[in-house]
This record gives C-alpha cells, structure tokens and sequence, in this order.
C-alpha cells in the first residue's frame, strides 16, 4: 500500500496583510487609491495566467481614482511542487514500501508540497477591443517551434519586443490593427510579464512575490496606456 502525498505550507496571512499595507502606504503617496470589495473580480480567477495555480485568493483590491483607471489587486497563487529533498525507502520493516525519509533521515510522507505566495494583478479596461490575447515572455521551447512551423507575431519596428515576448492572438487582423506603438514599447519596458486580453479587458501579471517594485512597474504601465 502507498502511502499519500501530504501537502504543507509556510504560507503566513499575517505577513501577507503587513506587506500589502506597506505597499499600498508607499503608492497612495503618489496616487489615489480607493480600496474595492474582492467578492465582484472573481471571474479573475478563470484567465489563462492563472490557469497553472492550485488555488487563487484574492486578498484585497484597490482602484485608482486617477481619469486613466485601473486596478491593482493583491492574491495569494499556490503552486504544488514536488519534494526533491526526499529519497524512497524500500525497508519492508517501515509502514510503507514508499515512506519518504528526508535528507535529515526523519521518515514523512511529504512528497509534494505548497509554495503559496503575495502576487499582485494589474486590472485595466482598454478603450480598444483587442480580441482575446495572450502576451507572455518567450521560451527556448517557443523559439524552437517557430524555426519549425514559422509562426510568430512580429512587429517590424519593436525587436526588442520581439526578443522578449511572444504573442498569442484568436484573432491576428484585429489585434495588429488595433495594438499601438505606444501599447508595445510599455510592455518593452517590463522584464518577464504576463498579459491576458479579453476584448477591452486587460490582466497583467509578474509570476513572483509581491515587492513595492513590482507596484510601482504596475501602476506606471496601467497608467501609461489606454
């Protein structure tokens, strides 16, 4: 009989509250955010960005009362990974053919555990529909596949852009028609984005914890576009 994957965090909501007000405390002194009920964005929860997470929390949401608005909204994503610190034991003596003994030699059953972390989402309303649109940075694998099959997106006056993100469009005329120079060089600033469209609808997302840095590349890129 085997034995079950037992999942653990370190996951600490107290933590989480004290980071979110230090960030928000260090924002509102350049803006004017307005805190947001959460219970009305959980359609959030169903983007593709999102789609690699166990679980998404949406912790608190703030709107910018500034005439370009969006929103900010702080989440708790978890990811399960596996435990790699571990080896099997085949000792027939211990409970289970597949008991995990960590590298400190203490036997557990922790094959698979929860990184769950402070992330911060962009939330922005576009003047333009795009289409449904999914803008994320490019892999090896990605490169690979386009020496292949030859299919990519470019934009002949952004190689820089073109070096960092790949972009997938249901719709390709309506997306080049309506992207921006503007649109494409704010992206070219951000390192390592991940942008999800859905019409007028715009997510953006950093995949690491949440910092005041990350805050304010946020809220300069939903402010520098429309």
């Amino acid at each position: 009989m085997k034995s079950k994957p037992f999942v653990f965090t370190t996951w600490d909501p107290a933590l989480a509250e004290e980071e979110i007000s230090q960030i928000m405390v260090s924002l509102n002194d350049r803006a004017d955010f307005h805190e947001l009920e959460t219970s009305g964005l959980l359609s959030i929860k169903n983007y593709e960005i999102l789609k690699e997470y166990s679980s998404t929390d949406l912790l608190r949401a703030y709107h910018c009362g500034s005439e370009n608005r969006f929103m900010l909204i702080f989440a708790s994503l978890e990811l399960l990974r596996k435990n790699n610190n571990v080896q099997y034991s085949s000792d027939p003596h211990l409970p289970y053919s597949s008991t995990v003994i960590d590298a400190d030699g203490t036997l557990t059953r922790a094959r698979m555990y929860s990184e769950k972390n402070l992330c911060i989402l962009g939330y922005k309303k576009l003047q333009s529909a795009y289409g449904d649109v999914l803008i994320r940075p490019e892999t090896m694998a990605d490169r690979i596949v386009e020496l292949v099959e030859g299919k990519e997106i470019l934009f002949p006056d952004h190689p820089d852009f073109n070096k960092k993100y790949l972009v997938l469009a249901k719709d390709v005329d309506l997306f080049t028609s309506a992207v921006t120079d503007e649109f494409l060089s704010a992206i070219e600033k951000l390192d390592r984005a991940n942008i999800e469209i859905h019409n007028q609808h715009l997510l953006i997302l950093f995949k690491s914890v949440a910092t005041l840095g990350i805050a304010q590349a946020l809220n300069g890129f939903l402010l520098g576009i429309s």
